[in-house]
């Protein structure tokens, strides 16, 4: 689709992944001429599934959180992703030694992974989860707020929190999102998505056509800017004249599209904030060697292995979708050879004889989960760029939810902020975002 360039428009997005989407839908259906500028052929970003002899590989292991924003956006127009609910029944390791993982209150007085003092401590960390308050918890580390615990209770929680958050940084993360984080995994739960994540980009994309938004394949050389947005200079040479702009791309591309002091804001931001990574082994197998091992952590070393296509529609009868993944601490970033022997190790471990049923295996060394761990600094509000007309969105951007959450809320606040502004000529003093 390359409908006429010269088609005038209100709100430029760039970026086409499931912020972009997202905020360009809000606005469309808002009334705005809406034009979306995407420079990969394909829409959807790190959101894009792979699609081959049935099997459909994200990115990395995703999963949806059920009681999250991101769902919550997409229920509102009117997209429902479906899929299975992620179990977290399996095992956990420590050294040699696999352990039942005490996921519930059942597992967790049977497992040999505590002693009774630590069942015990446990079970009431869990108990009064639902009752403790992130407040509690601001400005504190993950690392402050657990030191006081016996050791081998504080890895357990440390797993849990890296599962739920998918970040390795308790020195830097913020007790009080990971608690929120946490919190709202126990109550609701996550879902991995039928068909891979791709089927939400789909779902977004055939959305913001029929609201009639404009899609252009082609790279922004430059936002042109004074105090207010002008539009976007393209790699071509052609100009898009609009008087505001939905900026989604990672921090440090998005300071590299401004000038002057918007420019230098976005660049502190980018080197702010604090990149969440992670070693990924994607497989497809023609058959799961040992079925009753779908899941499993480490609690000793920072792995993850889990078969999504046993509660969502991933595979042919018979196959599996296995993803393996290494949490990454940004302190601490391992060589790619040595993640890719230390999942291999992992798999050996837990699905005996694995490579025989490989239909196919991708190994991604670092790969972004996220522009920004969160950390008592906070992360940076739609409006911080500082220009008139300018807004962010991101998985980096505002103070709601972690990954994709925040990427779709932080869409939703830009549109929201758009629509609410005066007609384009008039240039409103923007409200504070909260």
């Amino acid at each position: 689709m390359q409908p006429d360039s010269h088609s005038p428009t209100d709100v430029i997005v760039i970026g086409g992944g499931l912020s972009g989407l997202t905020a360009s839908l809000l606005l469309a259906r808002g009334g705005k001429r809406v034009t979306l500028v995407e420079r990969a052929p394909q829409l959807g970003g790190r959101a894009l599934t792979q699609h081959q002899d049935g099997y459909s590989l994200n990115l990395g292991p995703h999963a949806l959180y059920r009681g999250g924003h991101a769902l919550r956006v997409l229920k509102q127009l009117g997209i429902q992703p479906r899929g299975g609910l992620a179990s977290t029944r399996g095992v956990v390791g420590r050294g040699t030694e696999l352990f039942q993982l005490p996921a519930g209150p059942g597992a967790l007085l049977t497992t040999r992974l505590l002693d009774g003092r630590n069942k015990a401590a446990a079970l009431r960390f869990f108990a009064s989860l639902l009752l403790k308050s992130p407040r509690d918890l601001t400005g504190m580390t993950v690392s402050n707020w657990l030191q006081p615990m016996d050791p081998d209770l504080r890895q357990l929680i440390a797993i849990f929190l890296r599962l739920t958050s998918y970040a390795n940084a308790p020195e830097r993360q913020d007790a009080g999102a990971a608690l929120r984080q946490l919190t709202m995994a126990v109550r609701s739960g996550t879902m991995y998505v039928d068909g891979g994540w791709q089927s939400m980009v789909e779902a977004l994309a055939t959305a913001t056509e029929q609201a009639g938004v404009t899609l252009r394949t082609g790279r922004v050389a430059r936002i042109l800017h004074a105090e207010r947005v002008q539009g976007v200079l393209l790699t071509t040479g052609e100009t898009i004249a609009a008087e505001t702009v939905v900026l989604t791309t990672s921090p440090g591309q998005a300071a590299t599209l401004l000038e002057g002091e918007a420019r230098r804001r976005l660049q502190h931001w980018s080197e702010a904030l604090i990149p969440v990574k992670a070693a990924c082994m994607d497989l497809a197998l023609s058959r799961l060697p040992r079925p009753e091992t779908r899941f499993a952590l480490g609690i000793d070393r920072p792995w993850y292995l889990s078969e999504h296509s046993g509660t969502a529609s991933l595979a042919p009868a018979g196959g599996a979708v296995v993803h393996a993944a290494w949490y990454v601490d940004p302190d601490r970033p391992e060589q790619a050879d040595m993640l890719e022997r230390e999942l291999e190790a992992v798999l050996d471990r837990l699905q005996p004889g694995w490579r025989q049923w490989v239909i196919r295996r991708r190994f991604m060394p670092s790969l972004t989960v996220t522009n920004a761990l969160d950390t008592p600094a906070g992360r940076p509000a739609s409006d911080a760029a500082g220009v008139s007309g300018l807004y962010l969105a991101g998985d980096w951007v505002g103070p709601h939810g972690m990954l994709a959450d925040a990427g779709l809320a932080s869409a939703e606040r830009a549109a929201t902020l758009i629509l609410a502004s005066p007609a384009p000529g008039i240039h409103p003093v923007l409200p504070a975002l909260s």
